[in-house]
């Protein structure tokens, strides 16, 4: 599974975003950050549940009087939700990876920027945390601590070398994503003081789409296999299109032969991308191929009916579900 991009500059009208991004550009500013920080809470809320089973499933050694031995990526992740200064440092001097994920990219960094745990990030970042570090959905710590409106940890951050144009799975950068209104004019003016103008930050906008677009281009040109993974989850170029909306592209494979129903690392078909991003327009094409099991599950028993978040498109959906079925005489839906 694998995140979208759109945004916009501070300084830009709607009308001037790029095209692909039509859906989220016409969202106000407010829902917008409501959207982000929704993902983020489901993103936290998936980990919650991850955790509880990684835990329940590692073996316990027994050892008198020490209770469980949880993973080190545990502990630091535990510690650093609690915000324990002095237990983090005794950890990080034990020698151990600052930059180690979860299994949706979140590192230790990312939650004490979600927290607004300013001794610890400093700690972090002193024993070589990466400051640009990205979690599945591309959201890096200061997108966090941009979204949480914790002004002293942006501050840390950008002066510790982030990415002030670093661009989220939501197609958000940083200053597009927070309230607070302290925190938005310090990063209006790190942009100022880069001489990044409306017209780079719509560059930038734009690399992701045209770096994908050259590479499925390219693999068309040299007749290479559409289907091979892409990222560190086994994502295709088929789900990234989907999960950026960038539908020109999702056109052009399904078109040359990308496969319908190809997964990734955690079973994730293209219909589950569609449904969980809401791409409405990707979610209507693979309805209509026959080929599109609209009842697939995931490797966490998860359909696209249940990804899907939004209600309207959840309702649509529900009416493509039964008209399936009267067609098909299958079982009853969702």
């Amino acid at each position: 599974m694998t995140p979208a991009m759109a945004s916009l500059p501070t300084t830009v009208e709607h009308s001037e975003l790029v095209e692909e991004m039509q859906d989220i550009e016409k969202m106000p500013v407010g829902e917008r950050i409501k959207l982000a920080q929704k993902r983020r809470k489901q993103q936290l809320s998936s980990y919650a549940k991850w955790i509880k089973t990684d835990t329940a499933n590692k073996p316990v050694k027994h050892k008198a009087r020490k209770g469980v031995t949880f993973s080190v990526l545990s502990q630091m992740m535990e510690i650093a939700a609690r915000g324990s200064y002095e237990e983090m440092r005794a950890l990080l001097k034990t020698g151990i990876d600052p930059n180690m994920k979860n299994h949706e990219g979140l590192t230790a960094l990312h939650q004490c920027c979600i927290d607004g745990s300013v001794e610890t990030v400093a700690l972090l970042l002193k024993y070589g945390a990466d400051v640009n570090v990205t979690d599945r959905d591309m959201w890096t710590p200061l997108h966090a601590a941009a979204t949480c409106g914790h002004f002293k940890v942006v501050t840390m951050l950008v002066k510790g070398g982030a990415d002030v144009t670093a661009v989220n799975g939501d197609g958000d950068m940083p200053h597009d994503i927070t309230e607070e209104e302290v925190t938005l004019q310090y990063l209006r003016n790190e942009m100022m003081k880069r001489n990044i103008s409306p017209d780079d930050l719509d560059q930038i906008r734009n690399q992701t789409h045209d770096l994908l677009l050259q590479d499925v281009e390219a693999a068309l040109a040299s007749e290479g296999d559409l289907d091979q993974p892409v990222g560190q989850c086994g994502e295709t170029f088929l789900h990234v299109a989907i999960a950026e909306r960038y539908n020109d592209v999702v056109k052009l494979l399904l078109d040359n032969g990308a496969s319908v129903t190809v997964q990734d690392g955690d079973g994730w078909q293209p219909v589950h991308v569609a449904a969980y991003w809401c791409n409405e327009e990707v979610l209507e094409m693979l309805a209509a191929d026959l080929k599109v099991d609209l009842r697939a599950q995931t490797n966490d028993g998860e359909t696209p009916y249940e990804l899907c978040e939004d209600p309207d498109l959840k309702h649509d959906f529900l009416h493509i579900l039964k008209d399936r079925q009267e067609s098909s005489h299958s079982g009853p839906y969702p």
